[in-house]
């Protein structure tokens, strides 16, 4: 009874808690993403990797089982596959990640690329979901403090556009883009972009940031404030 009780507690702050008990994201559709970003977004970070990646701060790293912390592996970067010019960056093993960037705390990001994925030689037909995207966030310490992971890479000989809105933790104060095969497939990704959502992020420009050392009841505020502003009849 105590536990069906707690798990009804824990259910309902994130349902009204949003931007205190949890991290808020829209994935966004094919239509939305494939449109031009608003002439006010910040860009946080763009590449087409043509130049390369490994000098813009990209690793590729795999955690090998029972290992406590990720090897480095090379990073593979092609010219077999590009949805742009003529490279992408690939991996069939490694997380692909890209380098460590500033965050500020409840702000909304939007996080879009171009991927491909080639399926595994023995993948079933079930099994076309093989590669994972999304946003790692990291604390004052430097350790992974939030993931957001989506299974939303298919398996296809055509590149596809994803692209989705997150808010940043306010726990929170760095961030890294992280891409992931699964399966034995191999993936490859092209045209990355990271901007600060500018309609999402401007309903308080006079309201003080959040700090990222603490968990505020005046940060969760914020954050579900702002969150609101990323809702369809509000764009």
């Amino acid at each position: 009874m105590r536990l069906h009780l707690g798990l009804i507690i824990v259910g309902m702050l994130l349902a009204i808690l949003p931007g205190w008990a949890a991290v808020p994201v829209v994935l966004e559709p094919p239509t939305t993403t494939a449109a031009k970003a608003h002439p006010d977004d910040a860009i946080i970070l763009w590449t087409d990797f043509e130049q390369d990646p490994a000098a813009a701060g990209w690793t590729a790293v795999e955690t090998p089982k029972g290992a406590a912390e990720p090897a480095p592996l090379p990073l593979e970067w092609t010219m077999e596959q590009a949805h742009s010019g003529t490279r992408s960056l690939s991996a069939t093993r490694s997380v692909l990640l890209s380098a460590l960037m500033p965050a500020d705390a409840c702000f909304v990001y939007r996080l879009r690329f171009w991927g491909r994925i080639a399926p595994a030689p023995e993948s079933k037909p079930s099994t076309r979901m093989q590669g994972k995207w999304g946003l790692r966030f990291y604390d004052n310490q430097g350790r992974v403090a939030w993931e957001t992971i989506y299974r939303g890479a298919f398996a296809s000989e055509e590149w596809h556009r994803y692209g989705a809105k997150i808010m940043c933790p306010f726990w929170t104060n760095r961030v890294r883009i992280a891409f992931w095969p699964e399966g034995g497939a191999r993936i490859f990704v092209d045209d990355v972009e990271l901007t600060e959502d500018a309609v999402a992020n401007a309903f308080d420009k006079t309201t003080p940031r959040p700090s990222a050392t603490g968990r505020s009841r005046t940060a969760g505020n914020i954050c579900r404030r702002r969150w609101r502003n990323c809702e369809p009849e509000n764009r």
